[in-house]
């Protein structure tokens, strides 16, 4: 089952997408000044900054998982292959951003400290793909 790029559930998200733009460049935001402020200053845990980092966690996991089956102009071919499109996107450096990036590393890999402010940069590819995007 392929996302059709002008049906109801693709119109559906890009009219939750174009609503959640604001949370996007929110998240944006946060995610290129918040997070490493951050990460470099903040050694306590406060309910509503966790409650964000999950919620911005949550949309990009979700995108993730819509890039899959999304279609796409590959090579100037409009692949709707769900084995082309996954193989695509696995084969290049944006899905291993994507994960390392929404992968839930501190409830994994419990732990305080250094490492924790380790697993903390693995979110950065966002401020990398959001630089990339201008």
């Amino acid at each position: 089952c392929l996302l059709d790029t002008q049906g109801s559930f693709k119109g559906f998200w890009d009219l939750a997408d174009l609503f959640l733009i604001v949370t996007i460049h929110l998240s944006k935001i946060y995610t290129s000044i918040f997070l490493p402020f951050k990460i470099g200053f903040i050694t306590e845990s406060y309910f509503i900054w966790d409650l964000v980092d999950r919620l911005v966690d949550l949309f990009f996991f979700v995108d993730l998982i819509l890039t899959f089956f999304t279609p796409v102009y590959i090579d100037f071919e409009f692949v709707r292959s769900h084995k082309k499109l996954a193989k695509n996107y696995v084969l290049g450096i944006w899905f291993y951003l994507d994960f390392i990036s929404v992968f839930p590393f501190e409830w994994v890999i419990p732990s305080s400290g250094s490492f924790l402010t380790l697993t903390k940069l693995l979110k950065l590819p966002r401020l990398y793909r959001f630089v990339s995007s201008l």
